[in-house]
């Protein structure tokens, strides 16, 4: 995961905006394809991912992964990952489902009921969905 992880952020750096990357898994190729992709957006991911991914802490389970980063820099959210022949693709589909932002775009889970909750087991979250240590 972290591998795709770097090569997605290679992506951010270089504008590239082609939905059917090897790197999405198939539910997030037809995402992009219904989604604006500015160079203003790529170059906030970028810096985000920049800065904030040597900390990123890598959790496997199976056919799934999450990178997720402290939980004290609330606008570092994770990010999703399903095992496919390929290798590890970033499910962007289910991060737009499962994660929201506040107004400080802060991250916070719209439902605590998903696949991908075995990466926050040592987290509890309060009644808005946001994580605490």
């Amino acid at each position: 995961p972290r591998q795709t992880l770097e090569r997605y952020l290679e992506v951010l750096q270089q504008h590239i905006k082609d939905p059917d990357l090897g790197l999405y898994t198939p539910a997030t190729r037809e995402f992009f394809r219904q989604w604006l992709v500015t160079n203003a957006q790529q170059d906030n991911e970028r810096k985000g991912l920049e800065q904030h991914l040597p900390s990123a802490e890598e959790h496997i389970s199976g056919t799934l992964a999450v990178l997720r980063f402290p939980v004290e820099n609330r606008q570092a959210s994770p990010y999703f990952f399903r095992l496919a022949d390929e290798g590890w693709q970033l499910d962007m589909a289910a991060m737009s489902r499962l994660l929201g932002f506040n107004h400080k775009s802060q991250w916070f889970f719209r439902t605590l009921e998903h696949e991908f909750q075995f990466a926050f087991t040592d987290l509890r979250f309060d009644d808005n969905g946001f994580p605490h240590r």
